[in-house]
């Protein structure tokens, strides 16, 4: 009898993913919780309640144009992808809380550690098994979204890009959640001030935007784009979806890498937020070790794929 067996990067792919015990572990047992459940059934009643309501509100004027059906329901579109994202800010620091106030126990990460799993797999079992409900929110939101093109003037690639500038946003804030926890800052007020600082940071970055902008011309309420659009995902959001008052530049007089950002915000905001969450879960992976250990005898790229219990002879019972 033959029998086919998974090939090795498949496996240790899936181990640290799809298949991690945690991920798995945390959707499990979030699926079942009732506060979970109400969350995500407001979040997409309230999203629907305010499409509808626009809809609606475009339908009552009388007699229309299709233009006029489709300018309607491209301002519907716009009020529901930026109060989205003012959802996704208030929700996803709710459902990280639970990885900075009980993830954060000592206790909790030293049973970890006894587990024969490496400090990537923790580290990204609990970032995905919390990230998990934050897109499915997302997700959710698509369908909505997408019943704006029934009266024309929002593109489907339009559409997708709100949904992944959305996602972004709550990846990098999963895993500045993630960092806290692993270095055990326990409590809740850590979570409530990281709520402020995410909440003070879109603020102040807003209103810096603000005086830095400069008219495309002489007595034009169109602006340029600034270099802290791409830092902020509602300046990014403005300039997907006002591309007439918010104008992104064709061309830049900055540096390489700094005018490529000003010129393509959408883009250098999805790859800032995945490299900057990419380092933030390599470094609470090593973090995971070297908090518990006085010394090291390994190196970083050891510690981070190193089972975190030893092989030992095992023992009669």
């Amino acid at each position: 009898k033959e029998t086919s067996t998974m090939p090795r990067i498949l496996h240790w792919f899936l181990r640290l993913s799809l298949l991690n015990p945690i991920c798995i572990r945390l959707v499990g047992a979030a699926s079942s919780r009732k506060r979970d459940l109400y969350l995500r059934s407001i979040y997409v009643a309230v999203l629907a309640a305010v499409l509808l309501i626009g809809l609606l509100g475009v339908a009552s004027v009388g007699r229309l144009s299709l233009r006029d059906l489709a300018a309607g329901s491209s301002s519907v579109f716009t009020f529901l992808a930026a109060f989205q994202l003012i959802l996704i800010c208030v929700l996803s620091p709710v459902f990280m809380a639970g990885a900075i106030s009980r993830e954060a126990n000592p206790k909790t990460w030293d049973i970890l550690l006894t587990t024969p799993m490496s400090p990537i797999q923790i580290v990204l079992g609990n970032l995905l098994g919390r990230l998990f409900f934050i897109v499915a929110l997302s997700l959710g939101a698509l369908p909505l979204m997408i019943v704006t093109q029934f009266f024309g003037g929002v593109p489907l690639d339009t559409i997708l890009l709100t949904q992944l500038v959305a996602v972004c946003l709550a990846l990098i804030i999963a895993s500045s959640a993630i960092a806290m926890s692993v270095t055990r800052t326990a409590g809740r007020k850590p979570a409530v001030g990281f709520f402020l600082v995410t909440v003070l940071y879109l603020l102040i970055t807003f209103i810096a935007d603000q005086w830095l902008r400069l008219p495309v011309s002489a007595g034009s309420s169109a602006t340029w784009t600034t270099v802290l659009t791409p830092l902020n995902p509602y300046l990014v959001l403005d300039s997907l979806l006002h591309p007439s008052g918010y104008v992104v530049p064709e061309t830049s007089s900055y540096p390489w890498l700094i005018g490529w950002a000003v010129t393509h915000p959408i883009a250098c905001w999805c790859w800032l937020t995945s490299i900057l969450s990419f380092f933030i879960v390599c470094w609470s992976s090593l973090q995971v070790r070297t908090l518990g250990e006085n010394q090291h005898t390994d190196g970083w790229f050891q510690r981070l794929y190193r089972n975190t219990n030893e092989p030992r002879a095992p023992h009669i019972v």
